[in-house]
């Protein structure tokens, strides 16, 4: 019988009761925590074809993390946590969102959003080197490496070359980690770094550092940035040497920039120099001149023993004995003045018709229209039709309207009479008469090399000398008026006798002022005439191109 006491110390017990059980409350509901979701990459402007890892650090404080969905728009493109080489979807330029969705245990998720911008590829060159010139703005491309430019056409020149960089605040990359990568610019004359300065921000971000460059290696001591013009300024002392080389340095890619060069005008003295011919008359005789520096210098000469001096105006004089001095064409000791090729320069071609030269005629006319074109089109603002009414060559005199004693039958190969004619066109304010000669040439001076030779055939000379002489002196300024001689170097067939080689020794002396051919009865004395000897024949158009580009640069014509 079941115990219904009262209690279990109770002897009474109640008939019929039931005990009572104590319940036990429900389990509370909790509530759950969601993920939480950030999205780290490894570069967030990567160039094209640029790789990068894109990371979620996913955490859930209740439970995990158990799914991964990373997608770009509507697709999916991953379900790993840290998906790798996710490249821009159209393989372009241009910005990507990077969408993860994360999952935990519960069901319960959380997202994320990255933008990804690929930057156009830049220009990567390593130790280039271009030519530029004075006056030239340069727009550089990023890169790496080391770029070298060659100022071509400083040439002889003295007095400061600057290069200016311009504002950079348009730039494409405004607002990319590239503007603060510095580039370090260097100024080189006479093989030795003459300045040295540097774009960028002053301060090299170490996380720009790539492939192990170490960032400490690089100077920033410039506190220009690439927002504000940078100038760098050298002075050129000397005449030569002439080249001036600019030199830019960055171990990472950098972003573009430009800067514009300039160079100092001709250099010459305030008292003009001249070349003078001293000439002593008696035993010995000496001269006294200042010379281009101002210094006075004495030279003693023996009797019919001419030389060239360089001489400021009215300085010469003969200080004991007997002499003469003949002033000659503008002396230039400090250098070239600079001649300027525009629309207005005529150039006039000869080309020596006698027969000798057919095999290079065609070759030489080749090269007037094609290389010589592309070197000149420009400084004629691109206008063929300009090109061609300024720079023409002739082999018959008769073609320019030439009338009286140019039509001589001699005319052919009298190179001085050509070289004396003047400009065809009335707005034209240059002329540059290139002669093209070869050594078979004899209308001046066959058999001899001296002035007792064949008195007819030098009659021709001196009264052609004359004539050009006359029309060299009539220039108001240097580079009015100039001539080229291109001798081209025929060879008989024996090669040591005949016409060929007593021209040569003619054209030597006339352009030396050697064996009688000095002062007056030469050219040796006129800088804006210039003898280009043992020009080779049978060669292409490019060779003969070359060989008159270098004579104008000669006379001080910047030609790229």
């Amino acid at each position: 019988m079941p115990d219904y006491r009262l209690n279990s110390r109770s002897p009474y017990y109640i008939e019929g009761a039931i005990p009572v059980t104590e319940a036990t409350p429900p389990t509370p509901i909790q509530n759950n925590t969601p993920p939480t979701v950030t999205i780290t990459v490894s570069n967030e402007t990567p160039y094209i074809g640029e790789s990068v890892t894109i990371t979620a650090e996913a955490t859930d404080s209740d439970g995990s993390v158990v799914s991964y969905e990373w997608s770009t728009g509507d697709t999916t493109q991953s379900i790993v946590a840290n998906p790798t080489f996710f490249l821009p979807p159209s393989g372009t330029q241009g910005c990507t969102d990077f969408y993860v969705v994360v999952t935990d245990n519960d069901g319960d998720t959380a997202n994320a959003i990255k933008r990804v911008c690929w930057q156009k590829v830049p220009e990567i060159i390593q130790n280039e080197e271009l030519n530029v010139n004075c006056g030239d703005t340069v727009n550089e491309a990023a890169f790496t490496g080391q770029k070298v430019y060659n100022i071509k056409d400083v040439g002889d020149k003295i007095g400061n070359v600057k290069i200016a960089f311009k504002d950079f605040s348009s730039d494409i990359y405004a607002n990319s980690l590239l503007r603060e990568v510095p580039v370090k610019f260097s100024l080189e004359w006479n093989n030795t770094t003459q300045t040295t300065g540097y774009i960028g921000n002053s301060v090299f971000d170490p996380d720009l550092t790539a492939n192990g460059v170490d960032s400490s290696n690089i100077s920033t001591a410039s506190t220009s940035n690439k927002d504000f013009n940078t100038e760098l300024t050298i002075n050129k002392t000397a005449a030569t040497p002439s080249e001036v080389r600019i030199i830019a340095e960055t171990p990472l890619v950098n972003d573009r920039f430009s800067f514009t060069i300039t160079c100092p005008n001709p250099t010459t003295l305030a008292t003009p120099t001249h070349n003078y011919t001293l000439t002593a008359t008696s035993s010995t005789a000496d001269f006294q001149y200042n010379d281009s520096a101002g210094a006075t210098q004495t030279v003693t000469l023996n009797q019919n023993t001419p030389t060239i001096v360089i001489a400021q105006k009215d300085s010469v004089s003969v200080t004991s004995g007997s002499g003469t001095l003949v002033e000659g064409g503008l002396g230039f000791a400090n250098g070239t003045p600079t001649q300027t090729l525009d629309q207005n320069t005529e150039f006039i071609f000869w080309f020596d018709n006698s027969g000798s030269l057919n095999s290079e005629l065609d070759v030489l006319k080749d090269m007037t229209n094609n290389e010589l074109k592309d070197s000149f089109l420009s400084y004629y603002n691109n206008d063929i039709a300009k090109y061609q009414s300024q720079v023409i060559y002739n082999t018959n005199p008769s073609t320019l309207g030439i009338t009286g004693a140019y039509q001589d039958p001699m005319f052919e190969e009298r190179f001085l009479q050509w070289s004396s004619l003047e400009k065809r066109n009335s707005n034209s304010t240059k002329l540059v008469n290139l002669v093209y000669i070869d050594e078979a040439a004899n209308q001046y001076h066959y058999g001899s090399t001296t002035l007792l030779g064949d008195n007819t055939l030098f009659s021709l000379y001196s009264t052609d000398l004359a004539a050009l002489r006359t029309s060299l002196d009539n220039q108001t300024n240097y580079g009015n008026k100039m001539v080229i001689v291109f001798c081209i170097e025929k060879t008989e067939d024996n090669g040591v006798s005949g016409p060929y080689l007593q021209f040569s020794h003619f054209i030597n002396n006339v352009s030396t002022g050697a064996n009688g051919f000095d002062g007056a009865n030469g050219l040796a004395d006129r800088s804006e005439v210039i003898f280009v000897r043992n020009v080779l024949p049978g060669q292409d158009s490019a060779y003969y191109h070359q060989k008159t580009i270098d004579a104008l640069k000669q006379l001080g014509y910047n030609i790229t």
